[in-house]
């Protein structure tokens, strides 16, 4: 509904126009309409009769307050204010808390000045003289010099240095103020003992004597001629037989031997060619034994090990005596409870056959 002041402006109202009205004692929220003669006869009276103008009525009542008008359009923005005048000082604020310690490091600072030039350093120098009256192996020397080590010579009672000789003593510098000196006799005389400035290169020492030639020992016995058979006996001395002569037959070489050899040791041939030859008219008359629990018969070639002329027998052991021996790999037995040849490998006896 269009409100009062959106209604149209009259100009000349007639009985008939209409005009709102608002009760505002009962209803002020409802508009309602009059229509002109109405409204002219409420508030100026009916119209007379004849020409004559009525009384002027009585002062009407006062007419009640209005409702609030609408709320204005926004004004104009005002001109900007003068700058103030400065205002006092404001108090002092209380101390703040500590913070936290930073874990950023700090830039590095200036680069001292040079320190100030310190005080000459001390030096030790001086020299003591030892007399050793009674002539013995050892030469206890208390000095004062007040360094371990210092240079020392040592002068026999003939007044000569026996430095550069070889029988000069051996040098133990105990302490600050004691030394030892060890010869392989005895022997007095005086020890020199110095430490400062390197002094000036002594003059070379003379050329010692050359010693004389040792007597020529005289020539040994000329030992026995050997008899063709040596009949026993003890020989506890080395033997060496530089005959070269090769054997072909039990009956030939170098060394001949009817019976067996005893060896309690090794038996080494360096030649590449050599040959070892056992010959045995039976069987199990000839053998190489050892007596040791813990030895081992080595055959070893660069070629090959030849077995001729008769065969090659391998150890005959029945089952329980084959797992009672100490085994490597690559030991043969014949098992004589299963009649097989048997190697040993990998940990376990196999069957070879």
């Amino acid at each position: 509904m269009p409100t009062i002041r959106n209604l149209p402006t009259i100009s000349t109202a007639t009985e008939n126009t209409l005009i709102p009205v608002v009760d505002v004692d009962d209803n002020p929220d409802i508009t309602k309409k009059i229509s002109f003669d109405q409204l002219r006869d409420y508030f100026l009276g009916y119209v007379g009769s004849g020409d004559r103008r009525g009384y002027t009525g009585s002062q009407g009542y006062k007419g009640y307050a209005g409702s609030r008008g609408f709320r204005g359009l926004p004004g104009y923005t005002g001109s900007h204010g003068y700058i103030g005048s400065r205002g006092f000082l404001g108090y002092n604020g209380s101390r703040g808390y500590t913070g936290s310690a930073s874990t950023v490091p700090g830039p590095i600072g200036y680069s001292g000045s040079i320190g100030y030039t310190g005080s000459a350093a001390t030096v030790i120098y001086g020299s003591y003289v030892h007399t050793q009256t009674t002539a013995t192996s050892t030469w206890i020397v208390n000095h004062s010099l007040g360094t371990r080590f210092c240079n020392v010579e040592v002068i026999n009672t003939a007044s000569q240095s026996l430095v550069g000789t070889y029988d000069y003593p051996t040098i133990t510098f105990n302490n600050t103020t004691t030394l030892t000196l060890s010869f392989g006799y005895n022997i007095s005389g005086y020890a020199a003992l110095s430490m400062g400035h390197n002094g000036y290169a002594g003059s070379r020492g003379f050329v010692g004597y050359i010693g004389s030639s040792g007597y020529t020992g005289s020539q040994g016995l000329i030992g026995y001629t050997g008899s063709a058979v040596y009949n026993g006996g003890t020989v506890t001395n080395q033997v060496i037989v530089t005959d070269t002569t090769p054997s072909t037959s039990v009956s030939s070489g170098a060394v001949i031997v009817s019976g067996g050899i005893g060896v309690n040791g090794t038996v080494n041939s360096l030649r590449s060619t050599a040959t070892i030859s056992i010959s045995t008219p039976k069987l199990r008359t000839g053998s190489i034994e050892t007596t040791s629990t813990t030895a081992t018969i080595y055959l070893k070639s660069i070629t090959r090990i030849d077995v001729s002329s008769s065969p090659l027998r391998v150890y005959n052991v029945n089952t329980g005596l084959r797992d009672s021996l100490s085994a490597e790999n690559g030991d043969i037995i014949y098992n004589t409870d299963t009649n097989r040849f048997q190697g040993y490998a990998n940990g376990l006896w196999v069957n070879l056959n």
